[in-house]
């Protein structure tokens, strides 16, 4: 009704960005192909903007890959370069095997503009899919920017990934030898203060020996014993303090002090999820064996860590 309004309006490109806004914060599937009509204007890039940010705001809104992916998979198969970038944007919220089939296809055969696009949305995937491509192109590509990108994505989506922080903080190491630049191997160390696990504390260590990522290390030294605050980070805190500033040399002794304060209490918990039954107080659930308690199942149990004070 809106759509049937406006048009009776003499407004031009400035009714066609607003129809696009529209589409996009009440629409439904119908309004796709309204959308992606308009993305095609290449030559108004104002109106090609709004269509873009149309689309994505319709596509986050309704969810379900399938109702949105089908007619992307088609307009980027007849679009023209300009527009094919917006629509790799918009695939990527599917962030399904497909979504990310499509990705990799426009990587592979595109043309350069378009290969940056795919490669910049496979860095922002919403899950952890894309890191075995993004790690071939840190290792591949031969311009500075694209492995860049490649490097960075990777750093993103190590720690996504369904493994244990130990085996993610071999992955975070492994990915500093693909590295270019100093700044690329700063930000493997830093993103590995994040990875809650004592493997990640003894690479850190080691890096205080480096002087390139030294100062990187100390200070992911810091935030990653605020995690675990055992006694495997006394040794490290104590040698970082030197490469601290007094903001984070505070943060640091703190830190041992409640690590000297709590020795020998448990201060790193899993902690499962929470089991109910129909018609049982929790004195009956008390005396119920759970899948925590059972050998069989105990691994696929979703633990969530919690640290204690």
């Amino acid at each position: 009704e809106v759509q049937g309004a406006l048009g009776l309006i003499h407004g031009g490109d400035e009714i066609v960005q607003a129809l696009c806004r529209i589409h996009g914060n009440i629409g439904n599937e119908s309004s796709i192909s309204f959308i992606l009509k308009q993305l095609q204007k290449v030559e108004d890039k104002k109106s090609q903007a709004a269509a873009e940010k149309g689309l994505l705001t319709l596509c986050r809104r309704l969810g379900d890959a399938n109702a949105y992916l089908p007619a992307l998979k088609n307009t980027f198969a007849i679009s023209k370069t300009e527009a094919k970038p917006s629509l790799l944007k918009a695939v990527a919220l599917a962030g399904t095997q497909e979504a990310l089939d499509m990705e990799i296809a426009a990587w592979t055969n595109e043309t350069d503009a378009v290969k940056e696009a795919a490669l910049r949305t496979l860095a922002d995937w919403p899950n952890a899919s894309a890191l075995p491509t993004l790690r071939d192109i840190a290792a591949t590509a031969e311009k500075p920017l694209l492995q860049v990108l490649a490097f960075r994505g990777c750093v993103r989506l190590i720690p996504m990934q369904n493994k244990k922080n130990a085996e993610k903080a071999d992955d975070m190491s492994a990915l500093l030898a693909l590295a270019k630049r100093v700044d690329e191997r700063k930000l493997a160390v830093g993103a590995m203060g994040n990875l809650t696990d004592a493997k990640a504390m003894a690479y850190l260590r080691d890096y205080l020996q480096n002087d390139e990522l030294k100062g990187e290390a100390a200070s992911a030294i810091v935030n990653l014993s605020e995690k675990l605050r055992g006694g495997e980070c006394v040794a490290p805190l104590r040698a970082a303090m030197a490469l601290l500033n007094d903001k984070q040399k505070e943060r640091a002794q703190a830190c041992l002090a409640l690590i000297s304060e709590n020795i020998g209490k448990i201060m790193r918990w899993q902690v499962s999820p929470a089991y109910r039954v129909d018609g049982k107080n929790y004195q009956e659930l008390q005396d119920m064996v759970f899948a925590p308690e059972k050998a069989d199942e105990a691994a696929n149990v979703k633990w969530k860590a919690a640290n204690a004070d």
